[in-house]
């Protein structure tokens, strides 16, 4: 069976006064978009899942696989949401660490190369509580 993935990325922006302070994708009018986000089906893939197929990686079905981006950030405040600051050399390096401190037969995570990385936790029943980047600025730490 064919797949289409529909990747809707770099629409956040902040609330604006002029708009009630709504983003702008918050205020616009955008009914096919409002149809498919009311109607996506429960066991839709991920982006991360198909990365890891695109990396030759096996995910099944039980596995949590999630995007796993290196960001640079300064006195706590994020400074880039891909890394800008970070060479492929270290992103290798903050990889090897991140799996030296936390892998083990269930968690892994997976060197992509650059500052797009993955996380797969094997055979785990998980589910996701996700917070806007700028409200976790408080768990940096500087």
């Amino acid at each position: 069976m064919k797949k289409l993935l529909i990747i809707i990325d770099g629409m956040d922006d902040d609330p604006h006064h002029a708009l009630g302070n709504l983003t702008p994708a918050h205020f616009a009018y955008m009914p096919a978009l409002q149809h498919m986000r009311e109607n996506v089906p429960k066991d839709l893939c991920t982006r991360s899942w198909f990365e890891a197929l695109g990396y030759g990686l096996e995910v099944k079905d039980r596995d949590f696989c999630l995007r796993c981006n290196l960001i640079s950030h300064h006195d706590g405040i994020l400074t880039s949401h891909y890394g800008s600051e970070v060479s492929p050399r270290q992103c290798h390096e903050i990889i090897d660490m991140l799996n030296n401190q936390y892998c083990s037969e269930k968690i892994k995570f997976i060197d992509c190369g650059n500052f797009r990385n993955l996380l797969i936790v094997h055979e785990t029943e998980a589910s996701i509580k996700a917070e806007a980047p700028d409200e976790v600025s408080h768990i940096i730490d500087t």
